[in-house]
């Protein structure tokens, strides 16, 4: 099961960047591109949105769960390929 979620940017002592898995934003640009190459190399696996705080109001919700499904749907095409009615 993958669960996808936004993150927080904060800077550590030294002004390195860090990622605080806040599950309260958006999905990065970088996380879906990541989750494509997983589900392109393991297939269509369950997957959630998870957002715990700041929730938007419901169609922000919808489309990162319309995002997600995309690729889910994209990659099960590719591995499954395509039905032939006639078998």
């Amino acid at each position: 099961e993958i669960h996808l979620a936004g993150h927080a940017e904060q800077a550590d002592d030294e002004g390195d960047l860090l990622l605080i898995d806040s599950h309260d934003g958006p999905v990065a640009d970088a996380v879906w591109k990541l989750f494509d190459v997983v589900i392109g190399r393991c297939g269509p696996l369950p997957t959630l949105i998870e957002w715990d705080s700041a929730i938007p109001d419901w169609p922000v919700l919808k489309a990162e769960a319309a995002a997600a499904q995309s690729i889910l749907d994209a990659d099960s095409h590719h591995v499954f390929g395509k039905v032939d009615a006639a078998g």
